[in-house]
């Protein structure tokens, strides 16, 4: 009988080392009272993937367990604080562990959607990855994905899928699930989960957030391999502004339909550009406050990719904070007064262009 009928995924184990490593062999005898342990570390590693072989030579049987790992982060100070701040302004490819909110959700195997870490062992996502019948036991999260090529991260599997009970399809309010994973998962610097706002917390037009994930480059052109991890900054736009945009050139809606609901956030520009697309669902529109980032929405709806008039639709996270703790009655949620202005990531601080201008006509009054 195998001597490790206990799974170790999920699990921690203290090595002896100061140097990360990412793979760990344990050596035993059939009986398993013997064992030795390679390399020699000292560090605490997160397992997320193990795989047993056995190898006989005459009478002498030899099990190896194999333990994947990533080193556990040191520097945890709470929600919506990940270690590393290198963003790409204006660009696509994020870095890794800049949103260690970011998960992927997989269906056999294949990325359907993204969603969001807001526990050690919850995630939020979009209740229209669903599709009835489902079982549970055909889902897994990844944590910690940067690159869906290039496996990564720890892989759980899911125990609940908890679909808000108001949600009808497409387009309806209530597109938000909660799902409960089967492991605690240990925090690293690349697996953190991000703030949830209180329900009166408000994202006011004009404030600058990001949006994630490994969906569509564009209408119809999905993400080539190696699929690393995209960002988008946009601004957000109230509600009122919403509706209007996707009432302008739609012939087929009533003047008098509203189709931006009171639990929905709409984020983009005019002429569109830049926009979450097909296979970000469930993904997080992340806004940064105070020193900490919090999670405005998730990834609902949109007319396209990136069409003028059309921005993207998220479920506002703030209306379902309290539907929220009825499942996590432990969570903290994260209060918030945000107020203007605001700038984009990449902006130039007004103060400095006026500096600036202010040095120009000095130079060209001393060149006279």
């Amino acid at each position: 009988a195998s001597p490790f009928q206990q799974k170790s995924v999920g699990k921690t184990v203290k090595l002896r080392s100061d140097r990360k490593t990412g793979r760990v062999i344990i050596r035993c005898s059939q009986d398993g009272k013997r064992h030795e342990k390679y390399p020699k570390v000292r560090a605490d590693l997160l397992i997320v993937d193990e795989e047993c072989s056995v190898a006989s030579r005459e009478d002498i049987l030899t099990m190896f367990l194999h333990l994947s790992g990533v080193q556990l982060s040191m520097s945890y100070s709470g929600c919506g604080k990940p270690v590393t701040s290198d963003r790409i302004v204006g660009g696509q490819d994020a870095s890794p562990g800049d949103w260690p909110w970011q998960i992927s959700l997989r269906r056999g195997g294949s990325h359907i959607c993204g969603g969001v870490m807001i526990d050690s062992q919850w995630v939020l996502t979009a209740a229209h990855c669903f599709v009835r019948p489902y079982s549970v036991s055909d889902y897994m999260v990844n944590l910690g994905a940067y690159k869906l090529s290039v496996p990564s991260g720890v892989m759980s599997p899911i125990t609940a899928i908890n679909i808000h009970p108001i949600y009808k399809g497409a387009g309806s309010s209530g597109d938000i699930a909660l799902l409960k994973l089967q492991y605690s998962i240990q925090y690293t610097d690349y697996i953190m989960p991000i703030c949830i706002p209180e329900a009166n917390v408000q994202f006011p037009s004009g404030m600058y957030c990001f949006v994630t994930g490994w969906g569509s480059i564009r209408q119809g052109v999905s993400l080539q391999s190696p699929q690393t991890l995209q960002q988008v900054e946009l601004p957000i736009i109230n509600q009122s502004d919403c509706d209007t945009m996707y009432h302008t050139n739609n012939p087929t809606l009533s003047p008098n339909t509203t189709i931006i609901r009171w639990d929905m956030i709409c984020a983009g520009f005019p002429d569109g550009l830049k926009d979450a697309c097909q296979g970000d669902s469930g993904g997080p529109l992340a806004c940064k406050w105070d020193g900490s980032w919090l999670l405005a929405g998730i990834v609902s709806w949109g007319f396209g990719c990136a069409i003028a008039n059309r921005p993207g639709v998220y479920t506002r996270v703030a209306a379902y904070s309290t539907w929220i703790k009825q499942f996590v009655p432990q969570f903290q949620l994260t209060p918030a007064v945000i107020t203007p202005p605001f700038e984009p990531s990449g902006s130039v601080c007004p103060c400095h262009t006026h500096f600036l201008f202010l040095c120009t006509l000095l130079l060209h009054w001393l060149l006279k």
